[in-house]
Formats: C-alpha cells, sequence, structure tokens
C-alpha cells in the first residue's frame, strides 16, 4: 500500500481554525525577562534631559538598551522620543537576560546600574533595577532551563492555487 497514495487534506478533526487570533504582545520593558531599571523621581523629567539617552555616548555607555518613557497623558509605554517638547513621568531602560547570543551576567547588570544611576542623577532621579544585580545569573539560569524544556515544533501549512497536490511531491521539497 503506498502511503502518500491520496492528496494531502486538512483533517477537520484535529485542524486549527481558519483563522487562530494571537494574543498582543505588551509594549514596554518585560519585567520577567528583562533587567530593567526605572529611573524613578518624585516630579516628571524634561523631555530635553531624557532624550539625551538617546545620544550615541550614552546609548553606547549603557549597552545599546531599549529605552521606554511615559508622558503624563499616557497610560503605557512607549518606545523613547528624540522629542525634547514636554515631560516625562516614568523612564525606563530595558535588556533582555536571555538572548541568542548570550546572556547577562551580575558584572554586566552591575555596570549598567553603575552608568544609569550616573545619569539618573544628571536629570534628578534614581535608577531602580528590577530584578536586583544578586538575582540576574539566577534569573538567567531560569530562562535558559524553561528555554531548554520548550517543545517547539514545526509546522507547514500548504494551499494550492488550483487542483490538489499529491503528499508524495510535497515531501523531497520540505526535506530540502
Amino acid at each position: 500500500m503506498d502511503d502518500f497514495a491520496a492528496p494531502l487534506q486538512r483533517d477537520p478533526a484535529i485542524a486549527l481554525p481558519e483563522s487562530v487570533v494571537l494574543p498582543r504582545l505588551k509594549q514596554g520593558p518585560l519585567h520577567k525577562v528583562e533587567f530593567v531599571v526605572e529611573l524613578v523621581g518624585p516630579r516628571s523629567a524634561a523631555a530635553s534631559a531624557v532624550s539625551r539617552l538617546l545620544d550615541y555616548d550614552w546609548y553606547t555607555a549603557l549597552g545599546h538598551p531599549r529605552l521606554w518613557g511615559m508622558r503624563p497623558t499616557d497610560d503605557k509605554w512607549q518606545p523613547l522620543a528624540a522629542s525634547h517638547d514636554g515631560s516625562y513621568d516614568s523612564v525606563a531602560i530595558s535588556y533582555p537576560i536571555v538572548r541568542a547570543d548570550g546572556r547577562l551576567d551580575a558584572r554586566a547588570a552591575s555596570q549598567i546600574i553603575e552608568h544609569a544611576t550616573e545619569f539618573a542623577n544628571m536629570i534628578g532621579r534614581r535608577a531602580m533595577p528590577l530584578p536586583q544585580v544578586g538575582e540576574v545569573e539566577r534569573l538567567a539560569r531560569e530562562l535558559e532551563k524553561i528555554r531548554e524544556n520548550l517543545d517547539v515544533g514545526v509546522s507547514f501549512a500548504f494551499a494550492p492555487s488550483r487542483g490538489k497536490v499529491a503528499e508524495r511531491d510535497l515531501w523531497p521539497i520540505f526535506a530540502a
């Protein structure tokens, strides 16, 4: 018996609905998977001062972070803009704890805090890390373990423009 005699068809018993709605991704710092340094203070910080984080020297000294701001009229984080108008109630700097090319360690987190503290002092704020520097390596190990334990599969969806396609004709293409 030939296993690939019949054309490949959608199995209604196990197929997903025609359209799958994906959850919206949160915009802003991701506290459970990123090392986040919030620059906190009792008053708003001038946008002209905060936007200096985007200057080459500060951006490089801080290790090319993701930069976030929340203006008084905002209800969610926005990527930090180079605008000099207005002010920010909240400012955050974030770094992935685990990346494809490595992970953040305590020494790097300490250096980030040192530079973030220097900048925060310039704008009348304090640098508050989340998580604490001492927790970064443990959290990195936990995130790597979660990543390794994920059972990641690959699915292909193939819809011919006309007619039917025999499954046996697809296998060499997908195996290549």
